[in-house]
């Protein structure tokens, strides 16, 4: 059973919206970084239940350990919680959407987003908190539904472009999510002891809210279906072979990504003093380098750069900046940090669109769902083990140590992308397919 393919023009259209869509998503979700580590310690001096057991256990473990080091770690956990939520729902958002379209899957997991954000507004201990997380957690399989969307809209040979601009969203997101963070802490009203579990963070929680609640709208009102529905195709499994190497590469580099900005925001903090806006300041620069790399240099040198030159070089240009962060511990200066989160940035701006422009072309064209569906459930699973090893290297060896191993780490993927052949410029068709295409024989 087959559906028509959308109009031509109205996929073409749909790339602006599905670019709006997903900065507002964005936004929501990362004007938590600049007081993460702030709510952590208000839930820890505040929650009498589990979390309150939880550090009690760790303290008659481990006495004398710092506040600061056991908000890194339960903070940790946190991040692990919606990470293991979407790395379970990923694949299947990705494919229900390659079955029932890219429309409704969106409607769904912004719906859910709504919810998400309205138990953290009201989460008046960590318990409830941390099931606003877990739907959240859940809805956000969204993301791979929209760079899937993207991908619908563009043919194999210009998706680096494409993935470019997605990229630039997710900078431009990640660059005023931050500062929507920490400005929104410094300025919004305190509802702390309001009753009805309204707390310190409820106001901003209320405005990743509003930012899920405009998305649904748009969504709804604007966004146009993008995909060809068809059961049979959709039953066919993906193409193994350099797609299979690629997600390793992706999720080893991902867990050092991960891992990265936990360290980060803690070690900013403890070493170098940074509060809220200061941290919010950083995650600009970091997030504008991001954008213009993404938007600008990827962008234009698509044609004339294969991707695994952009992703080899990325992974050597990360490698470095995750270095100059570690000498922090050592220089604990306020310019290293900028230095080494610009450099980190440029990196990563590097390697993720051209990982997922080659994946997308080695899928063919009726399983972009599935495809994205794997890479954004990998980069959840990322989420669960970075945050997690690095929480757990951070607490016991300190941040130097933790990011200079997640530095090492990235040799893994240096090695498996190096090893494979640039993609082919198109999507291979089903019937012809050789799994094995993509990796050379000698």
């Amino acid at each position: 059973m087959s559906v028509d393919q959308p109009g031509t023009a109205a996929v073409k259209r749909a790339l602006p919206i599905i670019l709006l869509t997903l900065f507002l998503d964005l936004l929501g979700f990362s004007i938590l970084f600049p007081i993460f580590a702030e709510l952590m310690l208000y839930y820890q001096a505040q929650d009498s239940g589990i979390l309150a057991w939880a550090m009690g256990s760790l303290q008659s473990l481990l006495p004398g350990v710092s506040d600061e080091r056991m908000a890194a770690f339960f903070g940790g956990f946190l991040l692990s919680s919606y990470a293991l939520l979407q790395f379970l729902f990923s694949p299947f958002w990705g494919r229900l959407s390659d079955r029932l379209g890219r429309r409704p899957v969106l409607l769904l997991t912004t719906g859910l987003n709504c919810l998400g954000y309205a138990i953290w507004m009201v989460s008046g201990d960590f318990l409830l908190l941390l099931l606003g997380r877990m739907v959240n957690g859940i809805a956000a399989g969204n993301l791979s539904t929209l760079t899937a969307a993207a991908a619908d809209t563009a043919p194999a040979a210009k998706r680096t472009r494409v993935m470019g601009a997605i990229g630039a969203t997710f900078g431009a997101g990640f660059l005023l999510g931050p500062a929507i963070g920490g400005l929104a802490y410094a300025y919004l009203p305190d509802f702390d002891g309001a009753g009805f579990g309204l707390n310190r963070f409820s106001a901003i929680a209320g405005l990743a809210l509003l930012l899920s609640a405009i998305n649904l709208m748009l969504i709804y009102r604007y966004f146009p279906e993008t995909r060809r529905i068809s059961d049979h195709l959709n039953n066919l499994p993906l193409p193994g072979g350099g797609i299979v190497v690629l997600l390793a590469a992706y999720f080893v580099f991902m867990v050092s990504f991960t891992g990265m900005e936990l360290a980060l925001i803690f070690m900013v903090r403890d070493l170098l003093a940074f509060g809220p806006q200061a941290i919010a300041w950083l995650f600009i620069c970091i997030a504008s380098t991001s954008m213009l790399v993404q938007g600008g240099l990827v962008r234009r040198l698509s044609h004339r750069i294969s991707d695994r030159c952009f992703a080899i070089s990325g992974l050597c240009i990360f490698f470095i900046g995750m270095l100059l962060l570690a000498l922090i511990g050592r220089v604990p200066h306020p310019s290293l940090a900028y230095i080494g989160g610009i450099t980190v940035s440029l990196g990563f701006a590097c390697v993720l669109p051209s990982i997922s422009s080659w994946i997308s072309k080695l899928a063919p064209d009726h399983q972009q769902g599935a495809a994205m569906g794997r890479l954004r459930s990998l980069g959840a699973l990322a989420r669960i083990v970075g945050p997690l090893a690095c929480a757990t290297m951070y607490f016991s060896l300190g941040a130097p140590t933790a990011f200079t191993i997640l530095a090492v780490l990235l040799v893994l993927p240096l090695v498996m992308i190096s090893w494979l052949v640039p993609a082919a410029s198109s999507a291979p068709d089903m019937a012809n397919t050789d799994p094995m295409r993509d990796i050379p024989l000698s």
